[in-house]
């Protein structure tokens, strides 16, 4: 179902959250607010942090608006040091995101130099570069500190949060004795702080260990970007995670054993597919604010019995709606499809998605053939990695245990052993590269099948096809 028009949240949820619902899933970034993304915030907010320390931030806050940026001209030292601070983080991180996150995408020839370059989740790998930036810059923060720069970030975007904490009591209302849980491929305090000032029941993240009370630095360290000391303490393999993409789902089962069973509703943005897989493995799901909704076809296996897509009002939409004012959608929304409500059953989908069902099918079984074809030698590449990552559990732990006069020989023994994970990391992406091809393939026949039900020509980045095919 398309519900047309924007329109509030607590309306949408009336038409397609059940009251029997017991588990009811967020995404962060672009879900709650609209085209924003929490997690990129924070990165500008800790370089103010550490350029011009939480005291002057606690003084300018009640000026500041949504902004990226803060600059200070009466602090000509300390702005210096933001803009160096600010361009050594993320100068690299943010033109790699660029080439291969939004160029890369535009094309469909771009799009296959992309996936051989990271293989079938290439859009998931290159979204790392950025969020491993974000990880490198808070490391060495108290988890407390960086909670409160988040929360000051979510409150500064306000006026564009979609679902608020008005929205959340009222859920547990219409749903009684729903778990309300958020999960994002965000740092830790940027989910535990959302979390907290919209009153959510559980998080999960991704994360780094934290160690008397200070967020550690990834093990994957690199040149790139640009850091000039040693870490005081180190994450290891085993108490790092990345929340994203099929592991949201891994995790949700890890932490909820029953909730693939339950009634399992999922609502994020998707914005570049990332969230696809949900419709694989929950009762219903629903794109908010979406440039690239949920397919009309999902696996044949999949659970899910209802699609939905929506735009929703913002806190400023609102407001405005309410002044009387007849402009009041964000141009922000430009970018957002403009199909009008619809509902369509099965048979109407089947009737306009006809041709490309068959196509869709037809690649997923092509996908397990060769899949299994070249198990064989992916297995290969993994158990070599998995080696790797045993040594850098090691490595890290020599590092952490010296002194610091010794660190810098652990380190270098560490960064030898992360280039060669990342050597077989892309081996692996080589190997996987005619999958990713076919997976480019199903992106297209969605493509097809999605503007044949709802008019939107815009670009699905699909998930990895799945055996069969059917309409929802």
């Amino acid at each position: 179902m398309h519900h047309g028009p924007p329109l509030d949240f607590q309306k949408l949820c009336r038409s397609a959250v059940p009251s029997t619902t017991r588990y009811l899933v967020f995404d962060l970034d672009r879900t709650l607010h609209l085209a924003r993304n929490m997690g990129e915030l924070l990165g500008w907010e800790t370089s103010a942090y550490h350029a011009y320390g939480p005291r002057h931030l606690e003084t300018v806050e009640c000026e500041r608006g949504a902004g990226r940026f803060l600059f200070a001209p009466s602090r000509p030292l300390a702005t210096a040091r933001y803009l160096y601070r600010g361009a050594r983080s993320w100068a690299y991180p943010g033109l790699f995101y660029l080439l291969w996150g939004r160029m890369a995408g535009s094309t469909a020839l771009t799009r296959r130099i992309r996936a051989r370059r990271f293989g079938a989740d290439a859009y998931l790998t290159v979204q790392n570069m950025p969020r491993l930036a974000l990880l490198h810059d808070l490391a060495g923060m108290t988890l407390a500190d960086a909670r409160k720069l988040a929360a000051s970030v979510f409150r500064r975007q306000a006026d564009d949060q979609a679902i608020d904490r008005d929205d959340i009591d009222w859920l547990r209302t219409h749903c009684p004795g729903v778990q309300i849980i958020l999960s994002s491929a965000s740092p830790q305090p940027v989910v535990e702080a959302a979390a907290q000032e919209l009153g959510i029941d559980a998080v999960m993240f991704s994360e780094t260990e934290v160690r008397n009370g200070r967020i550690s630095g990834p093990f994957n360290m690199s040149a790139v970007f640009l850091h000039e000391q040693q870490p005081d303490w180190i994450s290891p393999p085993s108490r790092s995670r990345v929340n994203s993409g099929p592991v949201k789902v891994q995790r949700l089962v890890e932490a909820f054993p029953d909730i693939l069973d339950a009634e399992t509703v999922g609502i994020t943005d998707t914005w570049h597919g990332d969230d696809h897989c949900w419709a694989q493995n929950f009762a219903r799901v629903i794109d908010v604010n979406s440039i690239s909704p949920f397919p009309p076809l999902v696996a044949i296996d999949s659970p899910v019995r209802e699609i939905h897509s929506a735009q929703v009002l913002t806190r400023r939409e609102r407001d405005a709606r309410r002044a009387g004012e007849t402009n009041y959608v964000s141009p922000q929304r430009d970018r957002l499809s403009k199909e009008s409500a619809c509902t369509l059953d099965a048979t109407s989908i089947i009737e306009r998605v006809a041709g490309a069902a068959e196509a869709a099918d037809r690649l997923a079984r092509r996908h397990e053939k060769l899949r299994d074809q070249i198990a064989d030698e992916i297995g290969a590449v993994d158990t070599e990695a998995a080696q790797l990552l045993d040594l850098i559990e090691e490595a890290v732990a020599r590092y952490n245990d010296a002194v610091p006069a010794a660190r810098a020989r652990y380190l270098r023994s560490l960064n030898r052993l992360v280039r060669k994970h990342e050597r077989a990391c892309h081996r692996r992406a080589r190997v996987e590269a005619p999958l990713a091809e076919i997976a480019l393939e199903l992106s297209s026949a969605l493509d097809l099948a999605r503007v044949r039900v709802t008019g939107s020509p815009r670009p699905v980045s699909a998930p990895l096809p799945q055996r069969a095919s059917a309409p929802v």
